[in-house]
């Protein structure tokens, strides 16, 4: 039975492409990111960095990866 997923791809952070290209994962060059600053539990800043040496996704359904800036749209982890 085919499991459907209300998700349009999986983000990974890692530095492992080989391992994960083999899983289904691709790298994303280059990958310009942003997101929110946090220091002593307060927001600070908008950092931006392209994540290029990190940033994979897997896709796991019809839509394609659009190139373009990402957007975490608040702290990255």
């Amino acid at each position: 039975m085919a499991c459907e997923s209300s998700q349009d791809f999986f983000i990974l952070m890692t530095e492992l492409h080989t391992f994960y290209e083999k899983q289904g994962f691709k790298q994303i060059i280059p990958a310009p990111t942003q997101w929110l600053a946090i220091e002593d539990q307060a927001s600070h800043s908008l950092t931006k960095q392209d994540l290029s040496d990190y940033f994979m996704v897997k896709q796991l359904s019809g839509k394609r990866w659009l190139e373009g800036e990402i957007d975490f749209l608040g702290y990255l982890f």
